[in-house]
C-alpha cells in the first residue's frame, strides 16, 4: 500500500500552520516598523522644507510684498497631525518682527498641514521656528517656554513601544535616531 498516515499529514499540517503564523506575525511587525520610518522621515523631510523656506524668505501668500517673520512646524502632542506655518508680524501700528512670539498662534499663514500614518508626535515640543536669515532656530515646548536649543520629536507607533527620534540642532541641521531619543 502507497499513501501517507493519518499522523503524518497532520504533522505537515502542524508545521504548515506555524510556519504561517509566524510569517504573518513577522509581516505585520514588519509593516509596522515600515510605517515608523516613513512617519520619521516625512517629518524630517519637511523639517528640511522649513529651513529651506526660512533661506530663501518667500512673500506671503494674501500679499506677496509682505514677508514672513519665520517659518515653522507646530505639532500637535499625541497626535498624528502637525501644521508648516508661516510667522507674521503682529498687528498693531509699530508691531515688527521682532515683537513675535516665536510659535504658532491662530493668527499665522498655515502653508500646509501633514498627517503620519500610524504614528503619534510626542516628546513634549509644540513648536520649532526658524527665523531668516541665518535661520536662527526656536523650541517651543508644550509647557509655553521657548528656546535656542536642541528639539527632540519622538514618533511612536500607536499602540507599541517602538519609535523614532527627529533630532534638530540649533543651526537647524536634522537627523534621525532609533529607538532613543535625541
Amino acid at each position: 500500500m502507497r499513501g501517507f498516515t493519518l499522523i503524518e499529514l497532520l504533522v505537515v499540517m502542524g508545521i504548515t500552520m506555524m510556519l504561517s503564523v509566524s510569517a504573518i506575525g513577522y509581516s505585520r511587525t514588519g509593516e509596522e516598523t515600515l510605517n515608523l520610518k516613513m512617519s520619521v522621515q516625512k517629518v524630517l523631510s519637511d523639517i528640511n522644507q522649513v529651513t529651506s523656506y526660512a533661506l530663501s524668505s518667500p512673500g506671503r501668500k494674501s500679499n506677496p510684498n509682505e514677508r514672513y517673520c519665520g517659518f515653522g512646524i507646530h505639532f500637535t502632542q499625541s497626535s498624528d497631525t502637525y501644521v508648516v506655518f508661516g510667522d507674521v508680524k503682529p498687528s498693531g501700528s509699530g508691531q515688527k518682527c521682532s515683537d513675535s512670539d516665536k510659535r504658532y498662534t491662530g493668527t499665522d499663514d498655515i502653508l500646509f498641514g501633514s498627517t503620519l500614518k500610524h504614528s503619534t508626535i510626542e516628546g513634549g515640543v509644540s513648536d520649532i521656528l526658524f527665523v531668516p536669515p541665518d535661520p536662527t532656530m526656536y523650541v517651543t515646548t508644550v509647557g509655553g517656554s521657548t528656546a535656542t536649543t536642541t528639539a527632540s520629536i519622538e514618533i511612536k507607533i500607536k499602540g507599541r513601544s517602538d519609535q523614532g527620534s527627529v533630532c534638530v540642532n540649533p543651526i537647524g541641521q536634522a537627523t534621525i535616531k532609533r529607538n532613543n531619543p535625541c
